[in-house]
Protein backbone atom coordinates (compact mmCIF):
# COMPACT_ATOMS: atom_id res chain seq x y z
CA UNK A 1 0.00 0.00 0.00
CA UNK A 2 1.29 3.85 -0.16
CA UNK A 3 1.59 6.54 2.46
CA UNK A 4 -1.97 7.15 1.90
CA UNK A 5 -3.28 3.78 2.52
CA UNK A 6 -1.14 3.59 5.64
CA UNK A 7 -2.20 7.27 7.02
CA UNK A 8 -5.98 6.44 6.07
CA UNK A 9 -5.60 2.95 8.23
CA UNK A 10 -4.01 4.91 11.21
CA UNK A 11 -7.13 7.28 11.23
CA UNK A 12 -9.53 4.90 10.61
CA UNK A 13 -7.77 2.96 13.83
CA UNK A 14 -7.49 5.64 16.04
CA UNK A 15 -11.11 6.15 14.84
CA UNK A 16 -12.40 2.85 16.30
CA UNK A 17 -9.95 3.73 19.56
CA UNK A 18 -12.30 6.14 20.61
CA UNK A 19 -15.79 4.53 19.90
CA UNK A 20 -16.02 6.90 16.45
CA UNK A 21 -16.99 3.57 14.76
CA UNK A 22 -18.82 5.71 11.36
CA UNK A 23 -15.63 7.77 11.24
CA UNK A 24 -13.79 4.76 11.48
CA UNK A 25 -15.94 3.23 8.67
CA UNK A 26 -15.70 6.12 5.72
CA UNK A 27 -12.07 6.54 6.64
CA UNK A 28 -11.55 2.94 5.78
CA UNK A 29 -14.08 2.70 3.13
CA UNK A 30 -12.08 5.15 1.23
CA UNK A 31 -8.74 3.35 1.98
CA UNK A 32 -10.33 0.82 0.26
CA UNK A 33 -11.91 2.64 -3.06
CA UNK A 34 -7.90 4.06 -3.26
CA UNK A 35 -6.52 3.29 -7.06
CA UNK A 36 -5.14 -0.55 -7.07
CA UNK A 37 -2.53 -1.93 -7.98
CA UNK A 38 -2.60 -5.20 -9.72
CA UNK A 39 -4.24 -7.46 -7.19
CA UNK A 40 -7.74 -5.00 -7.83
CA UNK A 41 -10.41 -5.33 -5.23
CA UNK A 42 -8.88 -8.65 -3.82
CA UNK A 43 -5.58 -7.02 -2.77
CA UNK A 44 -3.90 -7.25 0.60
CA UNK A 45 -4.87 -4.16 2.15
CA UNK A 46 -8.72 -4.15 1.60
CA UNK A 47 -8.14 -7.61 3.41
CA UNK A 48 -7.03 -5.94 6.25
CA UNK A 49 -9.68 -2.98 5.69
CA UNK A 50 -12.57 -5.78 6.09
CA UNK A 51 -10.40 -7.53 9.06
CA UNK A 52 -10.73 -4.12 10.68
CA UNK A 53 -14.30 -3.08 9.86
CA UNK A 54 -15.24 -7.10 11.21
CA UNK A 55 -13.31 -6.00 14.46
CA UNK A 56 -15.89 -2.94 14.75
CA UNK A 57 -18.72 -4.94 13.71
CA UNK A 58 -17.61 -7.00 16.63
CA UNK A 59 -17.19 -4.14 19.18
CA UNK A 60 -20.42 -3.22 18.87
CA UNK A 61 -22.13 -6.29 18.75
CA UNK A 62 -23.43 -6.61 15.34
CA UNK A 63 -21.89 -10.37 14.53
CA UNK A 64 -23.82 -11.26 11.40
CA UNK A 65 -21.83 -7.92 9.93
CA UNK A 66 -18.48 -9.05 11.80
CA UNK A 67 -18.87 -12.90 10.24
CA UNK A 68 -19.17 -11.35 6.65
CA UNK A 69 -16.24 -8.52 7.28
CA UNK A 70 -13.82 -11.52 8.89
CA UNK A 71 -15.26 -13.90 5.81
CA UNK A 72 -14.72 -11.33 3.00
CA UNK A 73 -10.81 -10.68 4.60
CA UNK A 74 -10.15 -14.38 4.81
CA UNK A 75 -11.01 -14.98 1.06
CA UNK A 76 -8.71 -12.09 -0.27
CA UNK A 77 -5.86 -13.37 1.73
CA UNK A 78 -6.56 -17.29 0.85
CA UNK A 79 -6.71 -15.92 -2.71
CA UNK A 80 -3.61 -13.71 -2.18
CA UNK A 81 -1.52 -15.40 0.17
CA UNK A 82 -2.57 -18.88 0.14
CA UNK A 83 -3.78 -21.25 2.96
CA UNK A 84 -0.91 -21.79 4.52
CA UNK A 85 -0.08 -18.69 6.04
CA UNK A 86 -0.03 -17.05 9.30
CA UNK A 87 -2.52 -13.86 8.54
CA UNK A 88 -4.96 -16.56 7.50
CA UNK A 89 -4.41 -18.26 11.18
CA UNK A 90 -5.16 -14.57 12.61
CA UNK A 91 -8.39 -14.78 10.37
CA UNK A 92 -9.81 -17.98 11.42
CA UNK A 93 -9.17 -16.86 15.19
CA UNK A 94 -10.99 -13.47 14.66
CA UNK A 95 -13.97 -15.81 12.40
CA UNK A 96 -13.95 -18.16 15.56
CA UNK A 97 -14.34 -15.74 18.22
CA UNK A 98 -17.33 -13.90 16.18
CA UNK A 99 -19.03 -17.19 15.50
CA UNK A 100 -18.61 -18.36 19.16
CA UNK A 101 -20.10 -14.91 20.20
CA UNK A 102 -22.73 -15.73 18.04
CA UNK A 103 -23.56 -19.31 19.95
CA UNK A 104 -21.83 -21.07 17.14
CA UNK A 105 -19.38 -23.07 18.64
CA UNK A 106 -19.18 -26.12 15.99
CA UNK A 107 -18.15 -23.42 13.29
CA UNK A 108 -15.89 -21.64 15.80
CA UNK A 109 -14.06 -24.52 16.29
CA UNK A 110 -13.67 -25.47 12.81
CA UNK A 111 -12.03 -21.85 12.60
CA UNK A 112 -10.07 -22.48 15.77
CA UNK A 113 -8.75 -26.08 14.12
CA UNK A 114 -7.95 -24.19 10.79
CA UNK A 115 -5.65 -21.80 12.32
CA UNK A 116 -3.93 -24.36 14.54
CA UNK A 117 -2.93 -26.48 11.48
CA UNK A 118 -1.15 -23.31 9.64
CA UNK A 119 0.52 -22.57 12.80
CA UNK A 120 1.41 -25.84 13.45
CA UNK A 121 2.54 -26.15 9.37
CA UNK A 122 4.50 -22.95 9.81
CA UNK A 123 5.46 -23.02 12.98
CA UNK A 124 6.24 -26.64 14.40
CA UNK A 125 3.84 -29.03 16.63
CA UNK A 126 3.72 -27.24 19.43
CA UNK A 127 4.38 -23.24 18.60
CA UNK A 128 3.65 -20.73 21.58
CA UNK A 129 1.23 -18.84 19.29
CA UNK A 130 -1.18 -22.20 19.55
CA UNK A 131 -1.67 -21.44 23.07
CA UNK A 132 -4.51 -18.95 22.02
CA UNK A 133 -5.94 -21.53 19.57
CA UNK A 134 -6.14 -24.49 22.29
CA UNK A 135 -7.69 -21.69 24.64
CA UNK A 136 -9.90 -21.09 22.29
CA UNK A 137 -10.96 -24.88 21.66
CA UNK A 138 -11.31 -25.49 25.55
CA UNK A 139 -13.62 -22.28 25.76
CA UNK A 140 -15.72 -23.12 22.80
CA UNK A 141 -16.04 -27.03 23.79
CA UNK A 142 -16.48 -26.14 27.34
CA UNK A 143 -19.80 -24.23 26.24
CA UNK A 144 -20.66 -27.38 24.15
CA UNK A 145 -20.67 -29.21 27.45
CA UNK A 146 -17.87 -31.81 26.18
CA UNK A 147 -15.96 -31.00 29.40
CA UNK A 148 -13.16 -33.94 28.57
CA UNK A 149 -11.99 -32.20 25.32
CA UNK A 150 -12.53 -28.68 27.05
CA UNK A 151 -10.01 -29.62 29.58
CA UNK A 152 -7.69 -31.42 27.54
CA UNK A 153 -7.35 -28.29 25.29
CA UNK A 154 -6.86 -25.92 28.37
CA UNK A 155 -4.20 -28.12 29.93
CA UNK A 156 -2.34 -27.95 26.09
CA UNK A 157 -2.30 -23.95 25.80
CA UNK A 158 -0.91 -24.42 29.40
CA UNK A 159 1.81 -26.68 28.58
CA UNK A 160 2.95 -24.82 25.79
CA UNK A 161 2.67 -21.69 27.83
CA UNK A 162 4.62 -23.04 30.90
CA UNK A 163 7.28 -23.79 27.92
CA UNK A 164 7.26 -20.65 26.52
CA UNK A 165 7.33 -18.44 29.24
CA UNK A 166 9.09 -20.58 32.14
CA UNK A 167 7.50 -21.44 35.68
CA UNK A 168 7.77 -18.32 37.37
CA UNK A 169 6.21 -16.09 34.98
CA UNK A 170 2.70 -15.04 36.89
CA UNK A 171 0.46 -14.56 34.27
CA UNK A 172 0.19 -18.72 33.57
CA UNK A 173 -1.14 -18.60 37.52
CA UNK A 174 -3.76 -16.21 36.57
CA UNK A 175 -4.65 -18.56 33.69
CA UNK A 176 -5.61 -21.10 36.30
CA UNK A 177 -7.73 -19.43 38.30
Amino acid sequence: GSVFDFLLNNLGSTRLDDDSFDKAFRRWEGRSAMPSDSFGPRRPDVAEVYFKKGDAHKRKGELDQAVSCYEKSLAIRLDHDGAEDLSAAKLYVALGTAYDDKGDQRKAVDCYEKSLAIKRKILGPEPEAATVDYNNLGVAYRKMGELDKAVEHHEKALRIARKGRGPADLSIGFSCL
